[in-house]
């Protein structure tokens, strides 16, 4: 996994900057190879959220995907240690997450840019059946990629992409 970083904020720059990234830099489907757009919710920043997954709908084929959150991607770090509370803000999940990881793992600062994955590591299933199971309760009242899906994260389908290749490349 190589992360690039897009310069964009906003769900629509960060899928363009993907497309024409993908388009640059050759990507090795067959292989496995896809590229991401890490976008979440953001209702001011990102009023046209559905442009950005139009745009998205029109080069899945040619290996780019999305991992989307609602309302922001600490959704996915909730789910390490049991059900997300409906109809949060993101500041209302950001400061949720810091309390649920000051009680869990006794970490007592928590910002964006915070390193959890090795506290994160050993949860990481009990989060991906989280997600899965959210997913189905949340597709049958919403469009799981829209403001109103609150709360979502796209990022089992990332678990799942990453199992499969592994799987893969087993033999």
């Amino acid at each position: 996994m190589i992360p690039v970083d897009s310069g964009h904020t906003d769900a629509i720059g960060i899928v363009r900057f993907a497309k024409e990234y993908i388009q640059k830099n050759k990507l090795e489907i067959p292989y496995g190879d896809k590229g991401y757009c890490v976008f979440d919710s953001a209702p001011i920043s990102n009023t046209n959220i559905k442009e950005a997954f139009n745009l998205i709908e029109g080069v899945r084929n040619k290996g780019l995907d999305c991992i989307f959150s609602n309302p922001c991607f600490e959704v996915w770090f909730v789910l390490h240690f049991g059900n997300v509370p409906h109809g949060n803000t993101a500041e209302q999940m950001k400061h949720y997450i810091k309390k649920v990881l000051k009680e869990e793992i006794k970490l007592a600062d928590y910002c964006e840019t915070t390193d959890i994955y090795h506290e994160l590591e050993s949860r990481q299933e009990r989060a991906y059946i989280s997600a899965k199971q959210l997913y189905t309760r949340q597709s049958q009242v919403y469009c799981v990629h829209s403001h109103e899906c609150n709360p979502y994260t796209d990022m089992f389908r990332f678990i799942e992409h990453m199992r499969e290749l592994k799987e893969r490349n087993k033999g």
